[in-house]
């Protein structure tokens, strides 16, 4: 599998914060409201370079501020759990749910072709922006990098099978320089 792949294959729910008391439970900080952070059995910890270790989960409940609190299975006390300040906290690509028709995941996009409404080739995705009021795939367009709100009017459709994103009129948007 190519590196891209296996970023593509890991993704990423959260990143441990500072350690949570004295026997090496660790705070994190969810990336979204999903609940697999709750429910998994088993997450993925992202190693500083850039390896993964795969850690049973002991024991997890949220603070009520926003962060979780996670027991890990080998990590013991305030010093393992400072080790892991700061490393991202994932699962395989697999463990997501099932999606619905008209349904995608943001991190699927990356490297699909994206297409005008008549079909024709524009550019790939670069890679998704997320801002607190809209995501946005970031495509290449005639040399320049371009911020595609991924909503209507601009967004028309997305083919996971065909990995094709058709977009509308983008005429609007602020073009940004090479």
């Amino acid at each position: 599998m190519a590196e891209d792949e296996a970023d593509a294959a890991f993704i990423v729910l959260a990143v441990v914060g500072r350690p949570h008391g004295v026997g090496g439970a660790v705070r994190a900080r969810p990336f979204s409201e999903s609940d697999l952070l709750l429910e998994s059995d088993a997450l993925t910890l992202r190693l500083a370079d850039g390896s993964a270790r795969t850690t049973r989960v002991l024991h997890v409940h949220p603070t009520g501020k926003g962060m979780l609190v996670l027991k890990l299975e080998g990590v013991s006390t305030r010093e393992d759990a400072e080790s892991l300040t700061g490393l991202e906290l994932g699962v395989p690509r697999s463990a997501l749910p099932a999606l619905e028709d008209g349904e995608f995941y943001l991190a699927d996009l990356p490297g699909m072709s994206v297409l005008n409404a008549a079909g024709e080739a524009l550019g790939r995705v670069d890679e998704v922006l997320s801002y607190p009021t809209i995501d946005c795939a970031l495509v290449r367009l005639d040399g320049r990098r371009v911020e595609i709100p991924l909503c209507e009017p601009w967004l028309l459709d997305v083919d996971s099978t065909r990995r094709v994103i058709q977009v509308g009129d983008l005429q609007d948007l602020d073009h940004g320089a090479a």
